[in-house]
């Protein structure tokens, strides 16, 4: 199994981490949510009649309603924005303004793709605003070796899921983000560079970059775990 693919199968694995601070964030964002919605007469049938019945209680200002959306895609935005920013408390920080801004917008959703993948899209956006806003991302240069390095059919499997999130995690910013947007989020390099103002040449090369280094880091814990044992 290659190390992408190890990764794919790592995105679903919701073992790595927990979102903890649920009950505080919560009461935050409906403190900042307006207190009267206007309710849409009709939405399509793309996504299910419990989800649609759920918006039209969230639009009508019911608490437990409003609490059942964010408890179901609280956990899985929070792993999306923990690979993208650096550390917990920015990812807090993010899902917080997030979530506020679905609350906001929720009258505002046509149902024309599902409810999860509307919501994704204003979390990625938002984690993506956060990062541009504390500095200007850095693409840092990697030794020309690495680079040339062969693509290995190598077996990761050996490796726990948690440090292959660890070796990610230490990734260089620039190259991490790229590689999260292309290979998690099915950004397409052109894409990524418009969003980060960059070329899409520079998008290809630090994922590429990204790859290498994964491939440099897997192999030496699978060496060191080896050597253990």
């Amino acid at each position: 199994m290659s190390a992408d693919m190890q990764y794919c199968f790592f995105k679903k694995n919701n073992s790595f981490s927990n979102y903890s601070n649920r009950d505080s964030s919560f009461k935050y964002i409906i403190s900042k949510t307006p207190a009267t919605k206007s309710l849409k007469p009709d939405m399509t049938e793309y996504y299910s009649k419990a989800e649609k019945q759920l918006v039209r209680q969230c639009l009508q200002n019911d608490r437990q309603a409003q609490r059942a959306l964010y408890d179901r895609y609280i956990q899985a935005m929070y792993h999306t924005v923990i690979r993208m920013v650096p550390d917990q408390m920015t990812a807090e920080d993010v899902l917080q303004e997030a979530f506020t801004l679905i609350f906001r917008k929720l009258d505002s959703f046509q149902g024309t793709s599902s409810l999860g993948a509307w919501i994704k899209q204003i979390v990625v956006n938002t984690a993506l605003s956060s990062i541009r806003k504390q500095k200007r991302m850095s693409f840092l240069s990697v030794e020309d070796h690495l680079l040339n390095l062969a693509e290995e059919p190598e077996d990761y499997t050996e490796v726990p899921i948690a440090q292959i999130h660890e070796a990610i995690k230490h990734l260089p910013e620039g190259c991490r983000t790229i590689f999260n947007l292309y290979q998690m989020e099915g950004y397409q390099h052109q894409e990524i560079a418009d969003i980060l103002g960059i070329t899409e040449s520079t998008s290809k090369t630090q994922y590429r970059r990204a790859r290498k280094l994964l491939q440099v880091s897997l192999k030496k814990k699978l060496r060191d775990s080896e050597a253990i044992s």
